[in-house]
Formats: structure tokens, C-alpha cells, sequence
């Protein structure tokens, strides 16, 4: 055999060997790849046939603690939350009930303190709940495995689970698993969770969905805050008659710049012509107190009805201080007697604030100051001669003040958010102290009274013409803003 030969045999012999290799190769490489991907597939494979388990017992399990709270932690104006004990609910889980084993779970983990083998109990009643179809249920899983609430993560888990979920229900049920977890129905809370599926539900133009998004929108809460945004969602909610909507509208109108208090009072107004307990207090507030249009007191007493006849304890409240409040021009007197049952009604339902206004009764103190309730303030509380009072333009010294009392923002209008600003006429004597105060104008007429009275107890260093001490004429504007208690006490030694 010669030379040429034995080159080419042993040439084709080692690209045999080569190939050989590379086909070895290319066998490993694809056998990892098909493992890897049945792997994957076995632990999606997993959502659709969870093996059953019971989960452990709760109520005899030695570390569980229990689940009735402590009747020291809740306040004595407030009674003790009613409902099915543990035991209880852990029979109707077993039996099959997904809503209590969602119950259940969640008392293990508020009661866990971050335990993780209760934590681990919450997930399994939690799954349990799932696997009887429980759409709720699907989604709070689907977060334990995205977040590792009592379980291992499992991103594939997880996206299984949700994908369920958004399977079990349409519209209605997504927006019923957000409101779950804004909150903290059945799991802890999460915004972010609730706003994902809102979002699912506003695809369907659902306007109960519209308005809760919206409320995330306005706090900030699991997404950025975006007012325009929510106002436009509010808008489509209101439109399609949502009465929520309508609520939660007049109220970014009453808070959120540019505020329309007009608009916002229409709001209340046809919220509570759909016997809403909050629109009725609240367009009754806006009345009594003049917002966002004249005063009115007689429908402020029907609204605190009607909201009282619905059940509403806190309108009892609001309904004993319109009673004690007066409007002479609508013939409207006080009626203590009625305003005084109002709050003992109040009070027999553990309402602490008509208890504490029935303490200082009691101690001496007249009914409407205890309400604080402020009436017609704008009579002068003293009488001076006002003819001799000088403007602090025609002064060699103008008063200045050495003590300025600081108004206290009436309870109604914190409670609605309203801002406002009063305008206050007064005189100050030679003594330097204020008189014949009264309010002159004002955006909101439920401010008028808490700024006379804090101007009346001001004290100034008096004015002097000629070096001699003068009774000073004098108005200065008192600012309600929700930023604070009440604007600082302005500068008064300028301009009337």
C-alpha cells in the first residue's frame, strides 16, 4: 500500500471519529433541552392535578394560638366583632365550604405574626379553597406563590394560577378579587395586586371597577397618583349611575384642586336621592353649613333623618347639632329637648362622642356649647361706640397684637375636607381687647362662627392718634386650610 494511500484511510478514519463526536453531541444537547422543557412542563402540569391535602388540624394544633381577640384590645365604646369561631369555621371549610376556608386562613395569619409554620397552615386552607373552584381563592394562591406567602416561590405556579383565576370569572369577579385585596379581605392587603385587577375589570368598561381604580388613582395607593385620570374614570362611573362613583366624585371636588363645591353638593345631593348613608350626611353637612350654595337648614334636618332612619349612628350626631342650631329666617328655632335625645339615642349605641358630650351636660356645660355648635354669631357680642373708632389708616400706632387665639376647624367640615376662608370685623377698645366681632363674608358660612371666636379672644397693644389711645376699627381674613389646623394667625397691624 503506498504512502498516498494509507494518507487518505487514515485522514477519512479521523473525520469519522469527528463526526462521530459531534453527533454524540448534538444528541446530549438535545436530550438536556427536551429534559429541561418536560421538567418545566411537569411542574405547570401541576396546577391541573394538585393532589389533594388535608390540611393540619387548626384548632387542636398546640401552637396555634387563638383567635378571639382579647376583649382588653378592643375599646369599650366598640363591641366585640360577632361571627363563627374557628372551630367552626374549620367544620364548614372541611365540608367542603371554599368561603370559610378563606376565613380561616386569614384569621391563622393575622394571629401568625409572621410564624412560618402557621403561615404555611394560612396557604394550605388557601389552596384548598382554590381547588373547589373558589375564583378568590385562585388569586390569593396565585400571590403566595408570586410572593412566598407560606410556600415556596413558584413564578410558574403562580402564573398558572392566575391564569384560573382570571378563567373562573369575568368582569364582576375581577373587580370583586381587587376590592379583596385593597382590603385585606382575604389575604393582606396589597394595592398593586388590587389595581392589577381592576385594570382586568375596567377592559370591560365595568363601572364599579372604574370607581375603585379611581380611588387608587386619588390616594396614590399601588399605582402613581393621577387625579385627572381618576376624575375621568369618576366621570364615565357617575354617567352609567354608579352611586359610589357619585360619592367619591363630590369628594375629590370638595379635596382635590380645582375644586367645584357646587358641583359637589349636586353630587351629594343625587347620591342621597339613592338613600347613600354617606351622601345624605354629607349633602346635609354641605347645607347646614352653606357649601357650595345657600344655607339650608330644614333640608340638613330632613338628610340627618333620613340617614338616621337608615340605621346611620353618626347621623344621630349630626342630627342633634342641627337641631340645636337655628335659622331665624327660616323660622327655624332650637330644640334642646329633641337634640338632647338625639344624643342619649346616640349614646345607647355606644356612639363615644354623645357620650362625651353628655358627660360635660352633665358637668354643667350648656348643651350647644358641648356640641360645639355655633348658631347666629354674626350679633355683636359687645357694644362699644363705634362712631369714635378709628381706621388703622388714620393711626400714629396701630394695634398690635400680643395674644391671637387660633380657630379651631369646625369637626363637619375637616370630616368633608372643605377649605374656607372668613372675613371678620371687630373693634378694638382702649383695654385692647376685641369687640363687636361678626363675620362680614365668607366662601363657607360653617367657618364663620369658629373665626369670630377666635378673634374675640384676641388681645392687642391698642392704637394710638396723637398719642393718646384709641378704639380701632379693624378686619382681618382667617384662613381654613387642611394643610393645618387653621392658617397661622394673619399680621393684623396693616392694611383694614
Amino acid at each position: 500500500m503506498t504512502p498516498e494511500i494509507e494518507s487518505q484511510r487514515a485522514l477519512r478514519g479521523g473525520n469519522s471519529r469527528r463526526i462521530l463526536l459531534i453527533a454524540v453531541g448534538c444528541v446530549l444537547w438535545v436530550g438536556m433541552v427536551v429534559g429541561a422543557v418536560a421538567f418545566q412542563w411537569s411542574r405547570f402540569s401541576q396546577m391541573r392535578q394538585i393532589p389533594r391535602r388535608a390540611p393540619p388540624p387548626v384548632s387542636t394544633s398546640p401552637s396555634w394560638p387563638s383567635v378571639q381577640p382579647p376583649v382588653a384590645s378592643v375599646p369599650a365604646s366598640r363591641p366585640l366583632p360577632k361571627g363563627p369561631t374557628p372551630s367552626e369555621l374549620e367544620a364548614r371549610a372541611r365540608a367542603g365550604d371554599a368561603g370559610a376556608a378563606l376565613q380561616l386562613a386569614r384569621m391563622i395569619e393575622r394571629q401568625s405574626s409572621g410564624q412560618a409554620s402557621l403561615m404555611k397552615v394560612a396557604f394550605e386552607w388557601r389552596l384548598r379553597a382554590a381547588e373547589a373552584g373558589n375564583a378568590v381563592a385562585m388569586a390569593v394562591v396565585a400571590r403566595g406563590y408570586r410572593q412566598g406567602d407560606g410556600v415556596e416561590r413558584d413564578p410558574v405556579l403562580a402564573e398558572g394560577w392566575t391564569e384560573r383565576a382570571v378563567a373562573a370569572g369575568g368582569a364582576e369577579r375581577w373587580d370583586e378579587i381587587g376590592s379583596s385585596f385593597r382590603f385585606g379581605l382575604n389575604s393582606p392587603q396589597d394595592s398593586a395586586e388590587a389595581a392589577a385587577w381592576y385594570r382586568r375589570a375596567l377592559e370591560k368598561n365595568l363601572p364599579s371597577a372604574q370607581e375603585n381604580y379611581a380611588s387608587l388613582l386619588l390616594q396614590g395607593r399601588g399605582v402613581v397618583k393621577d387625579v385627572a385620570a381618576a376624575r375621568s374614570l369618576l366621570e364615565s362611573a357617575v354617567a352609567a349611575g354608579n352611586t359610589a362613583a357619585l360619592v367619591t366624585l363630590a369628594q375629590t371636588l370638595t379635596k382635590e384642586a380645582p375644586t367645584d363645591l357646587p358641583r359637589a353638593r349636586t353630587l351629594y345631593r343625587d347620591a342621597a336621592s339613592k338613600k347613600s348613608t354617606v351622601a345624605l350626611v354629607a349633602h346635609g353637612l354641605f347645607c347646614q353649613n352653606g357649601i357650595g350654595g345657600p344655607r339650608d337648614l330644614a333640608a340638613a334636618r330632613r338628610e340627618f333623618k333620613t340617614a338616621v332612619d337608615l340605621g346611620d349612628t353618626a347621623a344621630l350626631m349630626h342630627l342633634a347639632e342641627a337641631m340645636i342650631d337655628s335659622d331665624a329666617a327660616a323660622g327655624l328655632l332650637p330644640d334642646p329637648v329633641e337634640a338632647r335625645r338625639l344624643l342619649e339615642q346616640a349614646a345607647a349605641k355606644n356612639h363615644a362622642v354623645a357620650k362625651a358630650v353628655l358627660a360635660k351636660v352633665e358637668g354643667g356645660t350648656a348643651l350647644g356649647a358641648a356640641l360645639l355648635v355655633g348658631a347666629e354669631k354674626k350679633v355683636p357680642i359687645a357694644t362699644v361706640e363705634t362712631r369714635a373708632a378709628f381706621d388703622v389708616s388714620r393711626l400714629d400706632s396701630v394695634p398690635r397684637p400680643v395674644f391671637q387665639a387660633r380657630p379651631r376647624y369646625p369637626f363637619s367640615l375637616r370630616m368633608l375636607g372643605v377649605s374656607g376662608q372668613v372675613v371678620v370685623d371687630f373693634l378694638v377698645d382702649r383695654e385692647g381687647q376685641v369687640q363687636n366681632a361678626y363675620a362680614i363674608r365668607s366662601t363657607v358660612t360653617g367657618f364663620e362662627a369658629a373665626a369670630v371666636d377666635a378673634v374675640s379672644a384676641w388681645r392687642f397693644e391698642p392704637g394710638r392718634k396723637n398719642g393718646a389711645v384709641v378704639v380701632t376699627h379693624m378686619q382681618v381674613p382667617i384662613v381654613f386650610t387642611l394643610n393645618e389646623e387653621a392658617a397661622v394667625p394673619p399680621k393684623v397691624g396693616g392694611a383694614r
